[in-house]
């Protein structure tokens, strides 16, 4: 999957900055390895990467979002995180259509010709 080239770049850039252990270090680290991750999922005509990617290898997931949600949420926030955790989880979109059909069903249910809610159905 990686040249030689990059798993030896992937390394160096890991291990310098997993020896600092601040917050800033770990997210370039990360950074630096969704571009490598990027660059063999998207080939080689789309090298750059611009946004904060997320892989997930329980899902087999790889997905890049904007820098900044609603101008505040960058990655690292523990907010996006969860939020990104929680759409990419695949029951997730089975919870969403579910719903989706569960509101078919009350709409059909309604009684649309009753308007001043008169009829016990509404």
């Amino acid at each position: 999957m990686y040249s030689k080239e990059e798993k030896e770049k992937l390394a160096k850039y890991m291990a310098f900055f997993a020896k600092t252990g601040d917050k800033d270090s770990r997210a370039k680290a990360q950074n630096e390895k969704m571009k490598l991750l990027s660059e063999n999922v998207m080939g080689p005509e789309k090298k750059k990467l611009t946004g904060a990617a997320y892989e997930f290898k329980r899902y087999k997931k790889f997905v890049v979002f904007d820098r900044n949600s609603c101008f505040c949420l960058y990655k690292g926030n523990k907010v996006r995180d969860l939020a990104v955790q929680l759409i990419c989880w695949p029951m997730f979109d089975n919870f969403i259509v579910l719903m989706i059909f569960i509101n078919s069903i009350f709409m059909m249910c309604y009684e649309y010709n009753d308007r001043n809610n008169e009829q016990p159905t509404n």
